[in-house]
């Protein structure tokens, strides 16, 4: 997320301790593949840059449009690649197209099916016209899954706002095999699978389709089921959708439940580097940008000084109070890096929560350093 922020707002970064906490700490295939790409998109330029780095910085240039390509040349996730890839194409400065290739359905990482049919991130970007097509799947250990993006310019985004579940009426799914799995495999996940939902869901319809990908459709042998259903929450993954909600113009609301630690340390970072506040409230969260936490204060105030100027009125005093703003500043555009207070270099944050320091340190050059 950090790399997509600063080649996003054009602001050199630089990460450091990368998965310090692991057995084989260091970057791995895909996420220097993922950063090598975000290089590819700004024009920029990548230091220390290399498998088991545990330190890497990006001077980013301008965002472009254009057709890209990466290849982990493992199952290192897709995913991976498409999270710090999506956000910068959705303000090139023409559509794009990228073909990412590794593992669509690696463990440990979000799931190709679910990211493609993600609806709040389709609520994101559907403004923007982007298409997805997940034309190969790929399994560990040798990946060779594709999936290709056409992503056509926002412009802007307009605020997230996921924040009634509605009821679950209907459920379907897929349960799927591949290479020397039977396909009896898939029957026996769905069968287990749909007791177990009903067990739970006893009126609503569940339906599952059961299937045997082809060569052409799957490299390697693996197998996942996947269900889909109207109106439910999607706290899950929430850290999917931190990066759009920083981004997007206005204020964002979704429902969610105990923030994970993914959800935490996306929440700090996209604050460090964007300046917006993340509020929890009771099973929403929020992101406000600086200027209308500013504007809530400053209604506050104005309130306050109106119960004060009532309360002298009545003592037979009198009092005048002028409450006063800056400019808003102003969000990403097409091609052009952001302005206002996300340029800003004036970061000093040392430390956060307990949880959120087993993660990286992300350091925006000519600034303080960040700790999360």
């Amino acid at each position: 997320m950090a790399i997509a922020f600063s080649a996003l707002f054009r602001k050199p970064v630089r990460v450091i301790n990368i998965r310090a906490g692991r057995s084989n700490p260091g970057l791995r295939p895909q996420h220097l593949t993922g950063i090598t790409l975000v290089k590819d998109i700004c024009g920029g330029r990548l230091e220390q840059a290399f498998i088991g780095s545990t330190e890497v910085t990006l001077y980013p240039g301008p965002i472009r449009g254009g057709d890209f390509s990466a290849d982990t040349g493992t199952a290192g996730s897709v995913v991976l690649m498409l999270q710090v890839a999506l956000p910068c194409l959705l303000f090139a400065d023409s559509p794009s197209v990228l073909r990412l290739r590794g593992g669509t359905n690696a463990d440990m990482a979000p799931q190709i099916d679910y990211t493609l049919s993600l609806s709040c991130t389709v609520a994101v970007v559907r403004s923007s016209n982007a298409a997805w097509w997940g034309d190969r799947r790929g399994y560990f250990p040798k990946g060779g899954g594709l999936v290709e993006v056409r992503v056509e310019p926002a412009g802007s985004l307009k605020p997230v706002t996921l924040t009634d579940p509605g009821r679950i009426v209907k459920i379907t799914g897929r349960s799927f095999v591949a290479g020397v799995l039977p396909v009896k495999v898939a029957h026996v996940m769905a069968d287990t699978a749909a007791a177990i939902i009903r067990e739970q869901l006893p009126s609503v319809s569940i339906s599952v389709e059961r299937v045997k990908e082809s060569e052409a459709n799957a490299f390697g042998t693996g197998n996942g089921i996947v269900f889909e259903w109207l109106h439910v929450p999607i706290h899950p993954l929430l850290f999917q959708l931190i990066v759009f909600m920083a981004l997007a113009n206005g204020t964002s609301q979704v429902l969610c439940g105990p923030l994970t630690l993914h959800t935490e340390t996306a929440i700090h970072v996209a604050h460090q580097l964007t300046q917006v506040f993340f509020p929890q409230f009771s099973s929403f969260l929020v992101s406000w940008h600086i200027e209308e936490r500013r504007r809530i204060f400053m209604v506050r105030i104005a309130e306050r000084l109106e119960r004060t100027k009532a309360g002298e009125a009545q003592r037979g005093w009198r009092s005048r109070g002028r409450v006063a703003t800056n400019h808003p500043s102003s969000h990403p555009s097409r091609g052009e890096p952001p302005g206002g207070i996300y340029c800003s270099a004036s970061v000093n944050i040392n430390g956060s929560s307990e949880r959120c320091r087993r993660s990286a340190v992300v350091n925006p050059l000519q600034s303080s350093s960040i700790v999360y």
